[in-house]
C-alpha cells in the first residue's frame, strides 16, 4: 500500500492536492479518491480540499511567516501537508489545535520522511499561537490582524496581513486572490464592490435545484441528489444566475436552436424545457464533453448531439456559451481564481472569437444570438458583445450583468448575457 492512499480523511486530502501544489497557480478542479474511507471521513477530506483551495494564498502568507525557507521551495508533498494542516487550524475551529498538529506531524513522517516532523511541528504551533479567537457573530473589517471568514472573522495575535493602506494587496492575501484581479475589479466596480466580489467568494455556495416553479435549494444529503433528479424530468442542478441568459429567450418562437458550447447540457437541458417545439441541436469542442453529451442526451425526443464539424444551420437561435476566465463563479470554483492573469484573458478573448467566428456560419439572415459566460470581466461580456453585433449587423435587444451576491437561499453565482438580433 502506498503511503499516499486514502487511509485517513487528512491522507486523501494531501493526495488531492499534491497535483495542485506542483502546478500552482495553473489549478484545475481537484477530485478526491476516497477510497473505503467512511462517509464522515469523506466529508472531512472534501473540506479540508476546499478550504486549502479556496484560501491558498492567505495560508501561504502565514506558512512563510513561520518558515525559514519561502513555501515554493518545500518539495511538493511537505507543501501538502503544511497546507491541509494549516487550513484547520485557521477554518476548522471545532478541530483541537494539538490533534491537527500531531496528525500533521504524524503525515510528514509517513508521506515525507521521518525527520520532517519537528519542522511541521514548529510551524504549526507558531501559527497556532498567532490565533487568538475566531468571531461569528460580528462583521469583518480590513485590518491586518483580521482574516475575514464566511460568518466573520478569525483574530490574529500579531499584524500578519498587508496593512489596509495598499488595498489591493491587503484584500489579494486576505480573501486569496492574485492581485491583478483585485486591481481589475476595482477599477471596474470600485473599492467597495471589489471588497464585496473578494468576501463573496469565500460563500460556502448552495446547490439549487431548477423545477418547473422555479428554484430551490437543496437541504438533502448528496447521495440521495441523483434519486431526487431522475423522479422529474424537468428538474435539474442549476445556479438561479445561470438559468437567466436561456430565459431570456422566453419571447422567441425558435423552430431550430444550436447550443454550439454545450458543456454538461444543463442549458441545453433548460432550452429543450423552454422551446418544446424546436429542434435542439447540441455540440462542444471536447470530446470528453461531447462523450457525455450523447450519453446524456441518447433517447431524447427534441435534441441531438452531433460533433462539431458535422454542425450545420441555419438556426433560428445561437446559444454561445463560451469559455472563460469563470471570475464570476469563484465561490463556486476556488481554484480559478489563481489561474486568472491579464495573459489569460487575452488568451481566452481570442478563442471566444474564434469560436464566435466559427459559430456564426449556422446562423440565418434573421437568426437570434444568445451570447453568455460566468465572468465579470468587460473584456469578455460588453466588449466581445459589440464585437458579435458588428460581425453579423446585429442589434442588441438585450444585456445582463449580475453581480454575485447573497448568501444561504439568497445566494447567487454572477454572470453576463447578451441577447443579438440579426438584421
Amino acid at each position: 500500500m502506498s503511503a499516499l492512499d486514502p487511509t485517513t480523511a487528512r491522507t486523501a486530502a494531501v493526495a488531492a492536492l499534491l497535483p495542485a501544489v506542483e502546478n500552482y497557480p495553473h489549478l484545475k478542479p481537484v477530485e478526491v479518491d476516497f477510497g473505503s474511507l467512511p462517509p464522515r471521513d469523506r466529508a472531512l477530506a472534501l473540506a479540508i480540499v476546499r478550504a486549502v483551495l479556496q484560501r491558498w494564498m492567505t495560508i501561504e502568507h502565514l506558512l512563510n511567516q513561520a518558515l525559514h525557507q519561502p513555501f515554493k521551495e518545500l518539495e511538493p508533498t511537505m507543501r501538502g501537508v503544511l497546507l491541509v494542516g494549516a487550513s484547520q487550524l485557521l477554518f476548522f475551529d471545532r478541530l483541537p489545535a494539538y490533534a491537527v498538529v500531531n496528525e500533521s506531524v504524524d503525515l510528514a513522517r509517513s508521506l515525507v520522511r521521518p525527520s520532517a516532523g519537528p519542522m511541521v511541528n514548529a510551524v504549526l504551533r507558531i501559527l497556532a499561537k498567532n490565533i487568538v479567537t475566531r468571531c461569528h457573530t460580528d462583521p469583518w473589517t480590513a485590518s491586518a490582524d483580521q482574516i475575514p471568514l464566511e460568518d466573520g472573522f478569525i483574530q490574529l495575535g500579531k499584524m500578519s496581513l498587508p496593512e489596509t493602506g495598499d488595498l489591493i494587496q491587503h484584500l489579494a492575501v486576505a480573501t486569496s486572490h492574485p492581485p491583478n484581479l483585485v486591481e481589475q475589479w476595482s477599477k471596474t466596480y470600485g473599492d467597495p464592490q471589489a471588497t464585496k466580489l473578494c468576501l463573496h467568494s469565500l460563500r460556502s455556495p448552495p446547490i439549487f435545484i431548477a423545477t418547473a416553479s422555479g428554484y430551490t435549494q437543496w437541504t438533502g444529503r448528496g447521495e440521495q441528489l441523483s434519486q431526487y433528479l431522475s423522479l422529474d424530468s424537468t428538474r435539474r442542478v442549476q445556479d438561479p444566475a445561470a438559468g437567466k441568459p436561456v430565459q431570456a429567450t422566453a419571447h422567441l418562437k425558435p423552430k431550430i436552436i444550436i447550443d454550439f458550447c454545450a458543456g454538461r447540457g444543463t442549458k441545453t437541458h433548460q432550452l429543450a424545457q423552454l422551446h418544446p417545439q424546436a429542434r435542439i441541436f447540441a455540440t462542444d469542442g471536447d470530446p470528453e464533453r461531447l462523450k457525455a453529451l450523447h450519453a446524456t442526451y441518447m433517447n431524447h425526443p427534441s435534441v441531438t448531439v452531433v460533433p462539431l464539424k458535422q454542425l450545420q444551420g441555419p438556426a433560428d437561435l445561437l446559444l454561445l456559451d463560451v469559455p472563460c476566465t469563470n471570475t464570476a463563479v469563484l465561490a463556486r470554483r476556488p481554484e480559478a481564481r489563481y489561474r486568472y492573469t491579464s495573459r489569460l484573458l487575452h488568451h481566452l478573448v481570442r478563442i471566444q472569437r474564434q469560436v464566435m467566428n466559427r459559430a456564426i456560419t449556422c446562423l440565418d439572415t434573421k437568426s437570434s444570438v444568445l451570447y453568455s459566460t460566468c465572468s465579470l470581466e468587460q473584456a469578455e461580456n460588453q466588449d466581445q458583445t459589440r464585437w458579435l453585433a458588428n460581425r453579423i449587423d446585429g442589434t442588441l435587444k438585450t444585456q445582463c450583468m449580475t453581480l454575485p451576491d447573497g448568501h444561504g437561499p439568497t445566494y447567487h453565482d454572477g454572470g453576463y448575457f447578451a441577447l443579438l438580433q440579426r438584421h
